[in-house]
Protein backbone atom coordinates (compact mmCIF):
# COMPACT_ATOMS: atom_id res chain seq x y z
CA UNK A 1 0.00 0.00 0.00
CA UNK A 2 1.35 3.42 -0.98
CA UNK A 3 1.27 6.22 1.54
CA UNK A 4 0.54 9.68 0.16
CA UNK A 5 3.02 12.25 1.52
CA UNK A 6 1.33 14.99 3.62
CA UNK A 7 2.61 17.72 1.30
CA UNK A 8 0.76 16.10 -1.63
CA UNK A 9 -2.50 16.12 0.34
CA UNK A 10 -1.95 19.79 1.17
CA UNK A 11 -1.16 20.69 -2.46
CA UNK A 12 -4.34 18.95 -3.66
CA UNK A 13 -6.43 21.36 -1.55
CA UNK A 14 -5.06 24.55 -3.09
CA UNK A 15 -8.43 25.59 -4.56
CA UNK A 16 -9.51 26.53 -1.03
CA UNK A 17 -6.76 29.13 -0.74
CA UNK A 18 -7.46 30.02 2.89
CA UNK A 19 -7.40 26.43 4.11
CA UNK A 20 -4.39 25.64 1.90
CA UNK A 21 -2.46 28.60 3.35
CA UNK A 22 -3.22 27.49 6.90
CA UNK A 23 -2.32 23.85 6.22
CA UNK A 24 0.96 24.74 4.48
CA UNK A 25 1.96 27.09 7.31
CA UNK A 26 1.13 24.41 9.90
CA UNK A 27 3.15 21.84 7.92
CA UNK A 28 6.23 24.08 7.83
CA UNK A 29 5.84 25.24 11.43
CA UNK A 30 5.49 21.65 12.64
CA UNK A 31 8.41 20.16 10.69
CA UNK A 32 11.16 22.76 10.43
CA UNK A 33 13.66 22.50 13.24
CA UNK A 34 16.67 24.44 14.45
CA UNK A 35 18.27 21.13 15.36
CA UNK A 36 18.28 20.14 11.68
CA UNK A 37 20.43 23.12 10.75
CA UNK A 38 22.64 23.52 13.80
CA UNK A 39 25.85 25.24 12.79
CA UNK A 40 24.35 26.45 9.49
CA UNK A 41 22.33 29.43 10.71
CA UNK A 42 24.16 32.74 11.02
CA UNK A 43 22.90 33.23 14.57
CA UNK A 44 21.31 30.86 17.06
CA UNK A 45 17.56 30.41 16.46
CA UNK A 46 17.65 32.04 13.02
CA UNK A 47 17.09 30.44 9.67
CA UNK A 48 18.16 31.84 6.30
CA UNK A 49 16.16 31.84 3.10
CA UNK A 50 18.42 29.08 1.74
CA UNK A 51 17.40 26.81 4.61
CA UNK A 52 13.72 27.32 3.78
CA UNK A 53 14.59 26.52 0.13
CA UNK A 54 16.11 23.24 1.26
CA UNK A 55 13.04 22.47 3.35
CA UNK A 56 10.75 23.02 0.37
CA UNK A 57 13.11 21.12 -1.93
CA UNK A 58 12.80 18.06 0.30
CA UNK A 59 9.03 18.42 0.56
CA UNK A 60 8.48 18.94 -3.16
CA UNK A 61 10.70 16.00 -4.12
CA UNK A 62 8.11 13.79 -2.42
CA UNK A 63 5.38 15.08 -4.73
CA UNK A 64 6.85 13.83 -8.02
CA UNK A 65 5.62 17.10 -9.61
CA UNK A 66 7.84 19.25 -11.79
CA UNK A 67 9.31 22.26 -10.00
CA UNK A 68 12.14 24.75 -10.15
CA UNK A 69 13.85 26.36 -7.17
CA UNK A 70 15.80 29.58 -7.70
CA UNK A 71 18.54 28.92 -5.14
CA UNK A 72 20.91 31.33 -6.89
CA UNK A 73 18.37 34.14 -6.51
CA UNK A 74 18.50 34.99 -10.21
CA UNK A 75 16.64 38.25 -10.90
CA UNK A 76 13.32 37.90 -12.70
CA UNK A 77 12.69 34.36 -11.45
CA UNK A 78 10.42 33.25 -8.60
CA UNK A 79 11.81 31.42 -5.59
CA UNK A 80 9.84 28.28 -6.48
CA UNK A 81 7.76 27.44 -9.52
CA UNK A 82 5.60 24.33 -9.12
CA UNK A 83 3.90 22.66 -12.08
CA UNK A 84 1.22 20.07 -11.35
CA UNK A 85 -1.18 18.49 -13.85
CA UNK A 86 -3.99 20.67 -12.42
CA UNK A 87 -2.38 24.05 -11.72
CA UNK A 88 0.86 25.96 -11.44
CA UNK A 89 2.02 27.75 -8.30
CA UNK A 90 4.54 30.52 -7.80
CA UNK A 91 6.11 30.61 -4.33
CA UNK A 92 7.96 33.63 -2.99
CA UNK A 93 9.65 33.34 0.40
CA UNK A 94 10.69 36.22 2.66
CA UNK A 95 12.59 35.94 5.91
CA UNK A 96 11.37 38.75 8.17
CA UNK A 97 13.11 40.36 11.15
CA UNK A 98 10.61 39.29 13.81
CA UNK A 99 7.59 37.04 14.20
CA UNK A 100 5.18 39.78 15.24
CA UNK A 101 1.81 39.54 13.49
CA UNK A 102 2.43 42.87 11.79
CA UNK A 103 5.88 41.89 10.49
CA UNK A 104 4.65 38.50 9.27
CA UNK A 105 1.58 40.00 7.58
CA UNK A 106 3.67 42.71 5.90
CA UNK A 107 6.07 40.01 4.72
CA UNK A 108 3.42 37.93 2.96
CA UNK A 109 1.85 41.02 1.40
CA UNK A 110 5.29 42.03 0.10
CA UNK A 111 5.87 38.59 -1.44
CA UNK A 112 2.54 38.67 -3.29
CA UNK A 113 3.30 42.21 -4.47
CA UNK A 114 6.71 41.05 -5.72
CA UNK A 115 5.14 38.21 -7.72
CA UNK A 116 2.76 40.71 -9.33
CA UNK A 117 5.32 43.43 -9.98
CA UNK A 118 7.92 41.08 -11.46
CA UNK A 119 5.36 39.17 -13.52
CA UNK A 120 6.72 35.76 -12.61
CA UNK A 121 3.74 34.03 -14.21
CA UNK A 122 4.76 35.29 -17.68
CA UNK A 123 7.24 32.45 -18.17
CA UNK A 124 4.31 30.02 -17.94
CA UNK A 125 2.86 31.45 -21.14
CA UNK A 126 -0.83 31.19 -21.85
CA UNK A 127 -1.57 27.83 -20.35
CA UNK A 128 -5.17 26.85 -19.60
CA UNK A 129 -4.25 25.93 -16.01
CA UNK A 130 -4.93 28.13 -12.99
CA UNK A 131 -1.91 29.91 -11.49
CA UNK A 132 -1.65 30.42 -7.74
CA UNK A 133 0.58 33.01 -6.06
CA UNK A 134 1.90 31.81 -2.71
CA UNK A 135 3.58 34.29 -0.40
CA UNK A 136 5.47 32.90 2.57
CA UNK A 137 6.90 35.02 5.40
CA UNK A 138 9.17 33.22 7.85
CA UNK A 139 11.00 33.98 11.05
CA UNK A 140 12.70 31.12 12.85
CA UNK A 141 10.25 28.24 13.13
CA UNK A 142 7.20 30.37 12.36
CA UNK A 143 5.86 30.79 8.83
CA UNK A 144 2.75 32.58 7.61
CA UNK A 145 1.33 31.78 4.16
CA UNK A 146 -1.04 33.63 1.84
CA UNK A 147 -2.35 32.09 -1.37
CA UNK A 148 -4.07 34.04 -4.15
CA UNK A 149 -5.48 32.78 -7.45
CA UNK A 150 -3.91 34.83 -10.25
Amino acid sequence: MTTIPPIVKILHNIDDTEQFSEELANYVNRLISFDDVEGVAAEPNTLTKEIYFMFFLGALLATKYEFEINTKQEPGKPDILLKTPWYHAIFEIMVVDSETDEMMQNGIEETIKQIDEKGYWKELGHLPLPIYKIGIACHGKKCLVKTVLH
